[in-house]
C-alpha cells in the first residue's frame, strides 16, 4: 500500500460521524482499482451529486466479476433521486435501498433498470447463482402515458435467479417486461402501483419461464385492461412460460390475461377488485389459450365488484382449449345485488372443473356456456339450481339469459361481420358490448360501435384492430 493511501485511511478511521460515510464509500471504490488484487463487494452511494444512474453503473463496473451489493442511502431531504441514465446490471448484484423512502425517479427514455447476464464468474459453465436483484426501494417513472419501462429481465442475456423484495414500482408505461432467458424468478411483498401495464410476458419468448413467482404482491392498474398479460398472441404463437405462480396477490383495477402459455399457472388465494378504475365491459380474468393449452389452477379466488354501470359481463372468461380448475370461487357486488350475469363465461373447447363454489352473492349463474364444445365438471358447491351442470356441452342456448362472446380483427374498411353458431344464436336481438383488444392509444381513432342481430353481429371501428364482443339475451 502506498504511503499516501495508508495516510488517508488512518485519517479517515480516526474521525467519526455520518458525514464521512460517502467519503469512505468513495475511498473504498478507489481502493479496488489502486490496490492490486483487492476487490470490494459492497459500495454505498451516492458519492456525489451526479446522476444516480451513472453512479450505480460505475459502482457495478468496479465490483468484481462475481458481483456484490450496492446500497443506496435515502436522501436526507426525503425526496427522490432523479436519474436519466438507465441502470444496467450485468453481474450478480444486489441493488438495495433503505426502505420505501429510498426513491429513484427515472426521467430518461427506454428501460430504467435492465438486469441480465448475472452468473458469477466462479460458477461452473452451464450453472447459475441465485438471489441477486432489487431490494427495499421505490422506482418511479415519468407518467403512464409514456413508453418508459421500469424493469426488464433477460433478453440480451439470461437472467436466472432474480429476487426482488420490498419494491414499489409505479408511474411507468410498463412495470415489468420479461425477456428471453428469465427463470427461477421471484418478487415478494412488493407493489406495482398505477402503471399503464404492470407485467408483460411476450408470445415471442421461447426460452425460459420456469419457476416464476409473485408472492404477496399488489398490482394496481392505471388502466384496467391487459394489466398483467402473459403471452399476447392468441392466434398462432405461443411462449415457453412453463410455471407461473401467484401466492396471496391482490389485483386491484388490474385485469389478468392468460393466453397461449405452454405450461402451468397457479393462483392461490388471489383477490380481484376493480377499485378506482372502471373495468367497463371486461372480465376480471381472461383465459384464452388457442394454440397450446394452458393449465390454470385458481384456489379460493375472491372477486369484489365496485362497478354498476355497467356491471361486468362475468368475473372470469375462458375460451379456446385450456384446462382450468377453480376451487371455492367467491364473488360480491359491493352494492349488494346479484346483477352480474355469471361468475364464469365458458366457450371453445375448454375443460373446466369447479369445486366447492360459494353461494351466489354477485351473479345470477355460477357459469354460462356461451359457445363451442366445452366440458364442465361441478363437484360440491352451493346454489345448485342456479348453475348449469353440463358435460360435453355443445354450446346450446342458455335460457334467461345466455351469452355469446368472441373476437374479430376489423378489415381495412373498419368493419367485420361475425355470424353466431347455431347454439349461440338468440331468439331476439341481444344486447351487445364491444371493446378494443388493445389499451394502447390509437392513431386517428375511429368510434367503436356495433349492430347486433339474433344470428350475427356487425362491428364498426378502427381498421386492423382486434375487437372483443359480448352479447347477452335469450
Amino acid at each position: 500500500m502506498s504511503k499516501s493511501v495508508r495516510s488517508a485511511l488512518e485519517v479517515t478511521s480516526a474521525l467519526e460521524g455520518p458525514p464521512l460515510k460517502k467519503l469512505c464509500s468513495l475511498i473504498f471504490v478507489l481502493l479496488s482499482s489502486l490496490i492490486p488484487g483487492r476487490s470490494l463487494a459492497q459500495v454505498t452511494l451516492p458519492t456525489s451529486n451526479g446522476d444516480i444512474g451513472a453512479q450505480i453503473n460505475a459502482a457495478a463496473a468496479a465490483l468484481p466479476a462475481s458481483g456484490g451489493k450496492i446500497v443506496i442511502e435515502t436522501q436526507a431531504n426525503g425526496q427522490c433521486y432523479s436519474f436519466s441514465i438507465p441502470i444496467v446490471l450485468t453481474k450478480a448484484i444486489i441493488l438495495e435501498g433503505q426502505g420505501p423512502s429510498t426513491c429513484l425517479r427515472f426521467s430518461g427514455s427506454g428501460v430504467a433498470v435492465s438486469v441480465y447476464g448475472n452468473d458469477p464468474s466462479f460458477v461452473p459453465g452451464g450453472s447459475y447463482a441465485d438471489g441477486f436483484g432489487l431490494r427495499d426501494l421505490t422506482l418511479l417513472g415519468s407518467g403512464v402515458t409514456g413508453s418508459q419501462t421500469a424493469l426488464s429481465l433477460g433478453g440480451t442475456n439470461n437472467s436466472v435467479g432474480f429476487y426482488g423484495l420490498g419494491l414499489t414500482i409505479s408511474n411507468f408505461g410498463l412495470g415489468l417486461q420479461f425477456g428471453r432467458g428469465a427463470w427461477n424468478f421471484k418478487i415478494e411483498h412488493s407493489i406495482f402501483g398505477m402503471n399503464a401495464q404492470n407485467v408483460h410476458w411476450a408470445s415471442s419468448i421461447h426460452f425460459g419461464g420456469e419457476n416464476m413467482e409473485f408472492d404477496s404482491v399488489t398490482f394496481v392498474g392505471a388502466t384496467f385492461a391487459n394489466s398483467l398479460e402473459f403471452d399476447d398472441d392468441i392466434t398462432s404463437e405461443f411462449s415457453n412460460l412453463n410455471s407461473l405462480t401467484f401466492v396471496s396477490c391482490n389485483f386491484d383495477s388490474a385485469q389478468l390475461i392468460i393466453n397461449n402459455g405452454a405450461g402451468s399457472i397457479r393462483l392461490y388465494a388471489p383477490h380481484f377488485e376493480n377499485a378506482g378504475v372502471g373495468s367497463g365491459n371486461e372480465p376480471f380474468v381472461r383465459i384464452s389459450a388457442h394454440t397450446a393449452a394452458s393449465d390454470v389452477w385458481m384456489d379460493g379466488p375472491d372477486f369484489y365488484n365496485d362497478q354498476s354501470s355497467p356491471y361486468p359481463p362475468s368475473f372470469i372468461e375462458i375460451d379456446g382449449g385450456p384446462t382450468v380448475t377453480i376451487t371455492q370461487i367467491r364473488s360480491v357486488n359491493l352494492d349488494g345485488t346479484t346483477n352480474v350475469p355469471t361468475n364464469i363465461a365458458i366457450s371453445g373447447n375448454a375443460n373446466v372443473t369447479l369445486i366447492g363454489d360459494a353461494p351466489l352473492r354477485a351473479t345470477q349463474k355460477q357459469y354460462v356456456i356461451t359457445s363451442g364444445n366445452p366440458r364442465v365438471w361441478v363437484m360440491g358447491g352451493q346454489d345448485g339450481s342456479s348453475q348449469i351442470n353440463s358435460l360435453g356441452a355443445s354450446g346450446v342456448q342458455v335460457p334467461n339469459p345466455h351469452m355469446t362472446s368472441g373476437k374479430v380483427i376489423l378489415s381495412s374498411s373498419g368493419q367485420a361481420t361475425v355470424p353466431f353458431a347455431m347454439g349461440a344464436q338468440f331468439s331476439q336481438t341481444p344486447a351487445c358490448t364491444v371493446s378494443y383488444q388493445t389499451s394502447a392509444p390509437l392513431v386517428q381513432p375511429q368510434p367503436l360501435s356495433s349492430n347486433p342481430y339474433p344470428n350475427q353481429i356487425v362491428v364498426f371501428g378502427q381498421p386492423y384492430i382486434g375487437v372483443y364482443f359480448i352479447c347477452v339475451g335469450n
